[in-house]
């Protein structure tokens, strides 16, 4: 694509002839301008050697415009479904009006994946619909039965004649005649209750039509479509201006296990909401983007003789992200960034992705440093591993393609299947196995199935990605960096922890019986579970009654056992990258614990819904806890967020500050002042409070434990 000069669009106005109209025009510039005079005339237009892109200015950022839906390579629909990604037609003389997402990718409803395995349901749209129709009908047969009623009770009967006795002059006396037919009260009573509760199961009807209508787009049982591959940009117009200076980029890559989730700001699928803190200081352009997902981003077959389904389909989502960061490259120019200061950063699955982006060669020059937050620290599938997984677990949900095995018959079989046939297909539990629920149980690892995603496929991923990390290869982007984890990754609710059962969760809930029993369970040795139990042992202090409920909100059963399971799946997995990399780079490589918990019970629940629906709680520094803060929920614009039942404090506001001013001047210099980076022989990893303290020993001894008696490794999450 030919480059063109970054351009705005300015209002203008007629030449003024008049020495009153300019003395006039001087004075009111000079009263009303602001400290930013030509800022105010931005109208949102950026031409860009694509066209002309109209953005749309963010209500409640003051000064910070979005482009949203902004197209990154061709649609992979037809015949580059399951094709490495391409780039997209492009014409100068094209006007995009960029105020809207683009659509999100196929994608199982999260609440559907969330939730479903939970709860049992698999499209809540018909769930909701026929509970609707439910109490219509029983409105329809409460007013039936009140009709009936009615006119069962009309006419008089014999029993309900009563003497009606007049009083006259004082003595009572029988008046011909004053025998009166007196209806009973009973059945007028009866109907008003009938028609009440009629009425209000039709009300009921109405309310849940009315809401499955307004929530339709989150109430399928699938998500979005194939042409998805977008991406938005939110700049300060300060930084629109044409005489400003570049400024850094900061690459949002999404979580979501790899099989949900957007780069969009709000709507299905956007878990993670906008990025554009980030943006509002005018120090750095926000990115965030879309990239194929599931089924259609890291499928991989093999037929009995071992050739490739689709050729080289391996690794499609992270090409995907690749695609954008090419894009980036040849564009954010435009947009007023510095294509030579791109930072990428992704959290939980999207910080996986930035792990894999780290070790590919095909991603060498295309960023300048990299943030990963809570990222499963295992990549090391093989190819063959990957599609004996896919061919066991998916396809005997599509019973049309189970028996096509040479590569021509399968690949036109799930050619011709629709895309809410293929992603429906693909099941949960075995690309999201339920590893934060319970503690490993062997040193091989916990022996749940599971289908691997991002495979080191010796192309898009060389090899094993913690070796990678320490072996220097001059190919790789070798680029500051920085990993890190929140202190309770598993602080989620509790109930699929106590639902499992004893052999397979021996150390819930964390008493030191339990403890020493799967210690022995897992390493043969006694030894290793006392060790355990000394390092986790609940805060519980002496003459102190243990919770009669470890999963309360402040039990420190709860806490504990939240430490225990991350540390094991997850911290010391990614502090171990860390150390490997720092070995392999001379660039500077840091390792943060974010350990600021919320000052209340945080109760979340998934964008779109209200609030009493599919709830969970969370007390200590849980899974995204970090991303929160950093991203818009306290950049001073809202202290309350409608996906969280928590009131931000001024404690909050001051970490998450101090979080974002850390990140912003990464993406600056590449390096963090206060911060002590990770060396060969120098162990450190900062823990993120109010104050920060890089520390020499912080997890160093539960991780040699783990790693000394083998079952580090094998234990960590996968996708």
């Amino acid at each position: 694509m030919e480059k063109v000069t970054r351009q705005a669009v300015w209002s203008m106005r007629k030449p003024v002839r008049s020495w009153r109209a300019c003395v006039l025009l001087a004075v009111s510039v000079g009263l009303c301008s602001p400290a930013y005079p030509e800022a105010d005339f931005f109208d949102g237009t950026v031409y860009t050697s694509c066209g002309a892109v109209q953005g749309s200015a963010l209500p409640h950022t003051p000064g910070v415009w979005a482009f949203r839906g902004l197209r990154y390579a061709a649609p992979p629909i037809g015949s580059l479904r399951w094709k490495p990604p391409e780039s997209p037609a492009c014409s100068p003389r094209s006007r995009i009006i960029a105020s809207h997402n683009g659509q999100v990718c196929t994608q199982k409803n999260p609440i559907v994946t969330i939730y479903g395995k939970r709860y049992g349901f698999t499209n809540p749209l018909v769930l909701v619909q026929r509970l609707s129709y439910f109490f219509f009908l029983c409105s329809i047969a409460l007013f039936g039965c009140g009709y009936l009623v009615c006119k069962c009770g009309s006419e008089p009967h014999k029993e309900y004649l009563k003497l009606k006795f007049i009083e006259d002059s004082g003595t009572d006396r029988l008046l011909h005649g004053a025998i009166q037919p007196v209806r009973s009260s009973r059945l007028p009573r009866i109907k008003q209750l009938l028609c009440f509760m009629a009425w209000l199961a039709l009300v009921v009807s109405v309310m849940l039509l009315y809401f499955s209508h307004s929530h339709r787009i989150y109430l399928g049982s699938v998500l979005g479509g194939e042409d998805c591959l977008f991406l938005n940009i939110y700049a300060h117009q300060r930084t629109l201006a044409s005489n400003s200076a570049p400024v850094p980029v900061m690459f949002f890559v999404h979580g979501g296990d790899l099989t949900i989730g957007a780069g969009a700001d709000i709507g299905p699928g956007a878990l993670y909401g906008g990025s554009w803190a980030l943006a509002a200081e005018g120090r750095a352009i926000a990115v965030q983007i879309n990239y194929r997902l599931n089924v259609f981003g890291f499928l991989y077959l093999e037929d009995l003789n071992g050739t490739s389904v689709f050729g080289n389909s391996t690794n499609l989502g992270i090409l995907d992200q690749m695609a954008a960061l090419r894009w980036v490259r040849d564009h954010i120019a435009e947009f007023g960034g510095n294509p030579n200061l791109v930072t990428i950063y992704g959290q939980s699955s999207g910080g996986t992705s930035i792990a894999a982006l780290l070790t590919s060669p095909l991603a060498r020059g295309l960023f300048h440093r990299a943030f990963s937050m809570s990222a499963s620290p295992r990549i090391d599938a093989t190819p063959k591993q990957a599609a004996a997984a896919w061919r066991r677990y998916l396809l005997p949900l599509i019973p049309e393609c189970l028996n096509k095995w040479h590569f021509n018959e399968l690949r036109e079989c799930l050619f011709s299947m629709p895309a809410e046939r293929l992603v429906l297909a693909m099941p949960a539990k075995f690309s999201d196995p339920d590893w934060m629920n319970g503690l490993p149980l062997t040193k091989s690892g916990s022996g749940d199935p599971v289908i691997y995603l991002i495979v080191a496929d010796g192309h898009v991923i060389p090899s094993n990605v913690s070796e990678v990390l320490s072996e220097g290869d001059p190919t790789l982007p070798a680029v500051p960096t920085v990993f890190g984890n929140v202190r309770e990754e598993c602080d989620l609710d509790l109930k699929e922890v106590r639902a499992q059962n004893m052999f397979d969760n021996a150390a819930w809930p964390l008493t030191q019986t339990q403890v020493m029993q799967w210690g022995v369970q897992l390493t043969g040795e006694m030894e290793f579970g006392k060790r355990v139990w000394n390092l986790y042992k609940p805060n519980i202090t002496q003459g102190e009654d243990v919770p009669s409920d470890p999963d309360a909100s402040t039990s420190p059963v709860r806490q504990r056992w939240s430490q225990l399971t991350s540390d094991i799946r997850m911290i010391c997995g990614n502090i171990y990258n860390a150390k490997q990399l720092s070995q392999g780079q001379s660039a500077p490589v840091y390792s943060y614990l974010f350990t600021h918990r919320p000052q209340a019970p945080v109760y979340s629940h998934l964008n779109g819904w209200p609030r009493w629906v599919c709830q969970d709680s969370s007390q200590y520094a849980f899974h995204m806890w970090d991303i929160i803060l950093l991203f818009n929920r306290t950049a001073g614009f809202h202290n309350t967020d409608p996906g969280l039942q928590y009131v931000f404090t001024p404690l909050d506001f001051a970490v998450a500050d101090r979080f974002r001013a850390a990140v912003l001047e990464f993406a600056e210099t590449g390096r963090i002042s206060w911060w002590t980076a990770m060396e060969p022989n120098k162990y450190s990893v900062c823990h993120i409070d109010l104050h920060v303290k890089c520390d020499g020993l912080l997890k160093k001894e539960e991780c040699d434990l783990f790693e000394r008696y083998g079952v580090s490794y094998a234990n960590w999450i996968v996708n």
